[in-house]
Parts: C-alpha cells; sequence; structure tokens
C-alpha cells in the first residue's frame, strides 16, 4: 500500500511538474509579458474553456505564472480573454472538421460501386450505415441533406453525359445520312422507307432508337427542302431580273429606231421570217420585226 502510495504521489508530482513553466522559465519584467505567460499556462494545463473561474483555480494557483500576476482583476480577465480565443479556436476547429467529414461522405457516394443517384436516403443509409464516412456525419438531418444534394447534382450530370452522348451519336448519323446527300442518293425527295434501306448496318444508324434515328432524318430532309425552295427563289429571282432587263434593252431598241425614223405610230407589227430591223445587241430572238407601212399608208407631210 505504501509503495502504490508512494507511486501514485511520483506521479502527481511529475504531472506537476510537466504543467510548470519550461525549463529556464523566468518572470518577465513587464506587465504584459507576465499576461502572456498567464496565457500559456492556462493553454499548458488544457483549461476547460467553459469552466468556471472558481473551478479552475485550484488546479493553477501553485504554477509560479499564476503568481507572476498579482492583481485578481488582471486575472480574471487575461482569463476571459483566453476563453474566448479558445471557444474561436475551437468553433473554427469544429468547422474545419465538419468540412473534412461532409468531403467525405460526399467522396464515398462518388466512389462506392452501389451508390446511384435514383436510390433512395433509407435505402443508401442501410447500404452505409456503419462506414466510417457515413457516421463521420454525426447529424441525421446533414446527412440526408448532403446525400439529396449529391443525388440531384449526379442525376443533372448524368442526364448532361446522356445528352452529350445523344448528340454525337445523332451527329454521327447526320454525317452518314450527308455523305449520301453527296452521292446523291438522299435528297429532299427521299421517303423514310427509301433512306432505311440505305442505312441498314450503319453502326450509327443501328446504335441509335428508332424515333432517335426518324428525328435525325426529318431535321436533314427538311433542310434539304428549304435548301432546293432557297434555288428555286434565287432562279426566279434571276429569271425576273433577266426578263426586266430584255424588256428594258427591247425599249432602248426601239427608242434607237423612232429616233433614225424607221419606227414611227403608222408601223405595224407583223410576224414574219423577214429578217429583223433591230440589230442592237439587246435585242431578243422572240420579238417580231417591224413592218415599214406602205405609201398610202404613210403620213402625208404638210
Amino acid at each position: 500500500a505504501e509503495a502504490a502510495a508512494a507511486a501514485e504521489e511520483a506521479e502527481e508530482a511529475a504531472r506537476r511538474a510537466a504543467r510548470g513553466p519550461p525549463p529556464g522559465w523566468k518572470q518577465a519584467s513587464t506587465e504584459a509579458g507576465r499576461l502572456e505567460d498567464f496565457r500559456a499556462m492556462l493553454t499548458q494545463h488544457e483549461v476547460d474553456p467553459a469552466a468556471k473561474w472558481g473551478d479552475v483555480v485550484p488546479d493553477i494557483r501553485d504554477d509560479p505564472r499564476f503568481q507572476a500576476v498579482s492583481r485578481k482583476g488582471q486575472r480574471k480577465q487575461a482569463w476571459a480573454e483566453w476563453c474566448d480565443q479558445q471557444r474561436k479556436l475551437q468553433r473554427e476547429e469544429q468547422r474545419v472538421q465538419a468540412a473534412k467529414a461532409r468531403d467525405a461522405f460526399v467522396a464515398l457516394l462518388g466512389t462506392h460501386p452501389d451508390a446511384a443517384s435514383d436510390v433512395a436516403f433509407e435505402a443508401a443509409e442501410e447500404l452505409f450505415g456503419k462506414h466510417e464516412a457515413w457516421v463521420g456525419v454525426a447529424a441525421d438531418s446533414e446527412r440526408r441533406r448532403l446525400y439529396e444534394e449529391w443525388a440531384r447534382r449526379t442525376a443533372r450530370e448524368e442526364r448532361a453525359e446522356a445528352e452529350r452522348r445523344m448528340a454525337q451519336q445523332e451527329a454521327a448519323l447526320d454525317g452518314v445520312m450527308r455523305g449520301l446527300v453527296g452521292e446523291k442518293r438522299i435528297t429532299a425527295a427521299t421517303t423514310w422507307v427509301e433512306a432505311k434501306e440505305m442505312l441498314a448496318g450503319e453502326p450509327a444508324f443501328e446504335v441509335l432508337p428508332k424515333r432517335t434515328r426518324l428525328e435525325v432524318f426529318k431535321r436533314l430532309v427538311l433542310e434539304l427542302d428549304q435548301e432546293e425552295k432557297e434555288r428555286e427563289r434565287q432562279r426566279a429571282e434571276e429569271e425576273a431580273r433577266a426578263r426586266r432587263a430584255a424588256v428594258q434593252g427591247f425599249e432602248a431598241v426601239l427608242r434607237r429606231l423612232t429616233c433614225q425614223g424607221r419606227l414611227h405610230h403608222a408601223s405595224l407589227w407583223e410576224p414574219t421570217d423577214r429578217p429583223a430591223p433591230f440589230d442592237d445587241d439587246k435585242w431578243v430572238p422572240e420579238a417580231f420585226p417591224v413592218v415599214e407601212p406602205s405609201a398610202a399608208q404613210a403620213p402625208t407631210s404638210e
């Protein structure tokens, strides 16, 4: 019993020595230095910042750094400031640890092969309930919030990836069809039945659902139809311009012939095979020559 008591006393002495000032410590000569040593003492003694001052004093009053601050008011003020600082540090540490726990939770969901965006939270809890990363987030409400956010985000990413793959596959089929357009095998008049016969066996065609194949074909045919209509519109415009130019040229010839006295109000328009008097470059072959009036028809001069 005496040996046990001696060992316990020695252990307590060792604890006191470990909690005492560092080797070679000397009392600071300034008040600010003594207060700084006082706060360092509180940290070294691992004082609970949530404890009451009266409960803390018995554990630290034998430390010379406690005695170095002689006034009680200064001790209590230094204690209060230290407690505020420690509580801030504890909150920051808790925030960091909570962030790490959340990151580990989300990483578990992102890497585990059994995790899926369409799995309900309750089912996921049965799967991962004993996993360290799952229980690392202590609050059930926080786990549910994190899980549902992950599920929604993952579902969006999966939809976006599926849309990207579908767009690539549709572009591949569109490219194959445009190759057939270049070969004049597909036109705006091609039917879907005819197109399917041409495309059967093509990997880009077979990989797509039937409805999507048809949609790609419809888009292409609509584009070809619009291009054809645009070409027809341009041809009609060119023909209209040509007609206007021919009319203007013919009018110019008529005016010149009138000025030359070869055409006047008594001239007749009569179809004939005889060479026309219209030797102007702007004359069009479809026009008929002018027939000179006879002497009886010619106007008399006054």
